[in-house]
């Protein structure tokens, strides 16, 4: 190789040992283009583009002319054989610069990114991670350093991303070896200079987390959100937060798990498990069963936060074989039978000298889902249950890439001729899921509900303490018997003490930091059904299925999907009125964190959009009453137009909004008589016929104008002081 090109850092060339000095700046961006894409024709327009954008010089043609030139001389003078090949050739259209791509210091980096890549995905965490310390001692400054020009500041903030995205691919790799003080050491620094970047800090909180530094993991959570929150108006997304809530309720999942690692169950195990003593018994006699020979498929289905980790461990935990346990998440899809390996304690540090061998023999390049990769593991198993009965644990099942799936097939119908027992625990599963299939085909179902009342008040009172005060009664009965969400409240309880607030329907209100974890917890849903469950908050405790429909602007049928997926989620229950939320404290929970600008706008938008599909007036009315702002001309006119549709459905509230109407300081004094005659012709219906419970008496001079006389007791019986009297000026 005679040229070598360094492009981190100011942009410098080499001819062995002896640097070429290369002249002005747009003269190097030029060089700098013509290096990164080496060996291809750069045309003198894009050339013209990459050195002064959209707006060049008049002379910029010429300019690139003689900036080539230049260069093709500088290279020239280093030939000293006349018959070398020209380094920098022009062609009708361009300019061509003819250097290996491995003479090139960035190109040299995103190959060994490349080669990173596939190391890891070959299961070679130690080999990827060589591939990057090479890689990242290449870069060794600002990338094209004082170069002008549009292609110059995209270039730096490219390259700039894929050195952050090379260590984290390096510290993930790091975290698989174990190095997790390491970890924890090198992201400190470079993770507080990039707050906003959210797999940075993912990784820096799990290493913290790992090395024995809890509270600090938390304290830098809680930093990064309160940065989030001033700079972008928002929480931070959903995978740091989930990875927030792993470590405050020390989920297993932050850790990497062998078979027959018992710590796992500890892990797994709830603090406090009470109920499901069918289920319980079905799983022991299952666990038995393998312990004697022979095999079996069980699977747990349930809602998120149900228990169906809890119950597996509890089961497990008096078990006297192996135990393998494996628990995917939402980027195990990416990872070709990650999860199944998981399960078996496979990888490249195992004590086991099979599962090593096998983990080696993994990583090799070739088709990650190739039936020889299959066929390996499912050989080892059948290795380990010749010598002893196997239980795997795979836990959030409905994670598991295709070709574990696959394997796991294989497996269940191994469980037929070996003492091996497959318990998987999964979320309710869409129509048509290639899981759902296999588990309708081999095994039994176990489908976890909400606690019982009576499972409920036990767990709360091992909980909270015996007898609890009927506010933190009332508070937990928000969960509906969730046990996860029931576990929640009881925290933001003990965090919070006395819980006086009213939330407006007789319960405690829910805290702020209870509403975040709990939303938190839901961050697995799809955007849209998230964004279902935002207007659905809006829309009162039960709802018609319409209203979703109205301002999500889907068609019928892709609403109609969305609701399946919170339904069978156990987020939403179907009424006969419509839908309601299971556990009102979801609501509470989408309610609270909503800023009250915007859920002020949402109401008024969803008042609107309910009014023009002509729904009934008293459900619009609703919406109308939920926005207390300030008054404008639609709110004035539909309360006017309104209104007396409005008394015999809901007298009151027809009355509430009128007298609103014409007490808001927008109303004009000139306009005023109108809102003023809708009132009295209500208050003389109401006086009339309209329903309504008995009130004080009301002096007769402040009784509304227009009811006769002897009408004014019965108005006096049927409506409260502050709506039989005259709306007054503000």
């Amino acid at each position: 190789m005679r040229f070598r090109f360094a492009l981190f850092g100011q942009v410098r060339v080499w001819n062995g040992d002896e640097e070429i000095l290369l002249g002005p700046a747009h003269r190097r961006t030029v060089l700098a283009v013509l290096a990164l894409r080496a060996d291809q024709v750069v045309t003198r327009s894009e050339l013209i583009d990459a050195v002064w954008g959209e707006h060049p010089p008049a002379s910029a043609n010429g300019s690139i002319y003689t900036y080539v030139s230049a260069l093709r001389k500088l290279f020239a003078a280093q030939e000293t054989d006349p018959g070398t090949p020209t380094v920098l050739e022009s062609s009708a259209t361009g300019y061509r610069l003819r250097v290996p791509g491995e003479a090139i210091d960035m190109v040299r980096f995103e190959s060994l990114r490349e080669e990173a890549r596939r190391r890891y995905r070959d299961a070679d965490p130690a080999g990827a991670i060589a591939a990057l310390d090479e890689a990242l001692a290449l870069y060794r400054g600002e990338p094209l350093a004082e170069l002008p020009g549009p292609f110059a500041a995209a270039q730096r903030e490219r390259l700039k991303e894929l050195r952050l995205d090379a260590v984290e691919q390096r510290a993930r790799a790091l975290l698989d070896l174990g190095e997790h003080a390491k970890v924890a050491t090198e992201l400190c620094d470079v993770a507080s200079r990039h707050p906003m970047r959210e797999h940075l800090q993912d990784l820096l909180l799990l290493s913290l987390y790992r090395s024995g530094r809890r509270e600090e993991a938390l304290e830098v959570f809680e930093s990064v959100r309160a940065i989030t929150i001033e700079q972008l108006g928002t929480e931070p997304g959903s995978a740091l937060t989930t990875r927030y809530d792993q470590i405050r309720s020390d989920d297993p999942a932050l850790w990497p798990m062998e078979t027959g690692d018992t710590s796992g169950l500890a892990r797994l195990r709830a603090t406090e498990f009470v109920g499901r003593a069918a289920e319980l018994s079905r799983l022991r006699s299952a666990i038995t069963g393998v312990e004697q020979g022979r095999g079996g498929v069980l699977w747990i289905e349930g809602a998120a936060g149900v228990g169906k980790s809890a119950l597996a461990a509890e089961a497990l935990a008096d078990a006297r074989c192996a135990v393998g346990i494996g628990v995917a998440d939402e980027f195990s899809p990416a990872s070709p039978f990650r999860l199944v390996l998981d399960c078996l304690g496979v990888r490249l540090t195992a004590a086991d000298p099979r599962r090593a061998a096998l983990a080696h023999a993994l990583k090799i390049p070739r088709d990650r889902n190739s039936a020889a990769d299959a066929e390996s593991i499912i050989g080892l198993v059948r290795e380990l249950c010749a010598q002893a009965p196997l239980i795997l644990f795979a836990d959030d099942l409905q994670w598991i890439d295709s070709a574990g799936l696959s394997v796991w097939r294989e497996l269940v119908h191994l469980t037929t001729r070996s003492p091996l027992l497959l318990i998987g625990s999964h979320r309710p599963l869409t129509a048509g899921a290639a899981l759902g299939e296999l588990r309708d085909q081999a095994g039994e179902s176990l489908r976890l509900q909400d606690l019982r009342d009576d499972e409920a008040a036990d767990l709360l009172t091992v909980l909270a303490g015996p007898s609890p005060e009927p506010a933190v009664v009332a508070f937990a009965g928000t969960a509906a018997g969730n046990p996860r969400i029931l576990t929640d409240l009881v925290d933001a309880w003990r965090a919070h003490g006395a819980l006086t607030e009213p939330d407006g329907e007789d319960r405690p209100a829910l805290p702020v930091s209870a509403a975040q974890v709990i939303k938190r917890r839901l961050a697995f849903l799809s955007a849209r059904a998230q964004e279902a469950l935002r207007w659905a908050a809006l829309s009162g405790p039960e709802f018609p299925e319409r209203d979703l429909a109205l301002v999500l602007e889907l068609p019928a049928a892709e609403v109609a999907r969305l609701v399946d997926e919170l339904v069978d989620a156990g987020l939403l229950a179907r009424t006969g009125k419509g839908l309601r939320f299971r556990q009102p404290a979801v609501r509470q929970a989408f309610h609270t964190t909503m800023p009250q600008a915007i859920r002020l706008a949402l109401h008024r938008q969803l008042a609107e959009a309910l009014d023009a599909a002509g729904t009934e007036v008293d459900h619009v009315a609703d919406r109308v009453e939920a926005v207390p702002t300030s008054v404008d001309s639609w709110v004035r006119d539909w309360v006017l137009r309104n209104g007396h549709t409005l008394a015999p459905e809901s007298a009151k509230t027809a009355l509430r909004l009128v007298r609103w109407v014409s007490s808001a300081p927008s109303t004009m004094a000139g306009e005023r008589g109108h809102p003023e005659s809708v009132h009295r012709g209500l208050t003389g219906g109401f006086a009339h016929g309209y329903p309504g419970p008995s009130s004080p008496d009301i002096p007769p001079q402040r009784i509304s104008d227009g009811v006769p006389d002897g009408a004014q007791g019965r108005l006096r019986d049927r409506l409260p002081p502050e709506l039989a009297c005259r709306p007054e000026p503000p």
